[in-house]
């Protein structure tokens, strides 16, 4: 087998795995617009909706401010619920508006849609500082609704990455834990079976 030939099927397998891993978010019928710190979202009853941020001069999230925190909306999950994200010193929180009324729905961490968007699974990973509990979640996704169906929680001390979503019905990740150990990157495959989501490690033990 060739060099090229390797490389050539490489990029397929990423390109195949980076479809599967991200589901882009939808444009919301909604306007939300981000002006001197404060973020502003226009409700579809006419309300609108004000996040602001710290008022530390000159914020910039990516520099070390204890008390600092910074607001910022993404695309919606469907046509009715908006991704925000509030975006702290060590760590970020998500949540989703519903953009019909208002009312705000605490999530576990980003939503990272299934590729038919029917299911959202989020993920949060603290092992760094240790100061939450790191944490993977599916929640099903409907028009009028978004239900928590699933949680697995693991500690402070390991956590998960390298979500992807293999269908609808079906996801991998991975374990780390800190301080790392031999054999720590455990490979597990959540799946949905008879109406009931479930968890295994990958080789089914």
């Amino acid at each position: 087998m060739t060099k090229s030939f390797m490389l050539f099927m490489a990029s397929i397998i990423i390109s195949v795995v980076s479809s599967f891993a991200t589901v882009e978010y939808a444009q919301c019928p909604v306007i939300f617009d981000k002006t001197n710190g404060v973020l502003t979202i226009s409700l579809s009853s006419g309300e609108r909706l004000t996040f602001e941020d710290s008022s530390h001069e000159n914020y910039n999230p990516s520099e070390h401010y204890p008390n600092a925190y910074s607001y910022k909306a993404y695309g919606c999950i469907s046509d009715r619920f908006l991704v925000l994200e509030l975006s702290m010193d060590e760590f970020s929180e998500y949540k989703l508006i519903d953009i019909d009324n208002g009312n705000i729905i605490e999530i576990d961490g980003r939503p990272i849609l299934s590729p038919a968007r029917k299911h959202i699974i989020t993920y949060r990973n603290d092992i760094d500082f240790g100061s939450f509990e790191s944490i993977i979640s599916i929640y099903e996704s409907k028009r009028t609704n978004v239900t928590k169906v699933f949680s697995k929680n693991f500690g402070k001390m390991c956590g998960p990455i390298n979500v992807i979503w293999l269908n609808d019905e079906a996801a991998l990740f991975d374990i780390e834990c800190m301080p790392p150990s031999p054999g720590e990157h455990l490979n597990y495959k959540i799946y949905l079976d008879d109406g009931i989501w479930k968890l295994n490690l990958k080789d089914g033990r």
